[in-house]
């Protein structure tokens, strides 16, 4: 969570004072009220291409090659033109 409050600049650290500030009014803060809220908000500030290979990744398991990562990836986006045009 305070990883989470960090990444999105919510606190900073004051170096002179040695310590964590908060950038806003407490009651002003928006946290997750659980931690696959926490996932999803981290996630939603990815890159969308960031993204697209996490998907990749959790499709094929918790582990795994990066060639086998790599091999879908290429073929993935190899057909994206063709996903494009399924959608229209």
């Amino acid at each position: 969570m305070v990883r989470s409050l960090i990444a999105s600049r919510v606190l900073t650290w004051d170096s002179r004072a040695s310590a964590w500030r908060g950038r806003s009014p407490a009651d002003q803060v928006q946290i997750p009220d659980t931690l696959q809220g926490v996932i999803v908000a981290r996630l939603d500030r990815l890159d969308e291409d960031v993204k697209h290979v996490l998907k990749i990744a959790s499709v094929i398991g918790r582990s795994f090659l990066y060639r086998v990562l790599a091999a879908i990836g290429a073929a993935s986006a190899n057909h994206l033109p063709l996903r494009a045009e399924m959608t229209l």
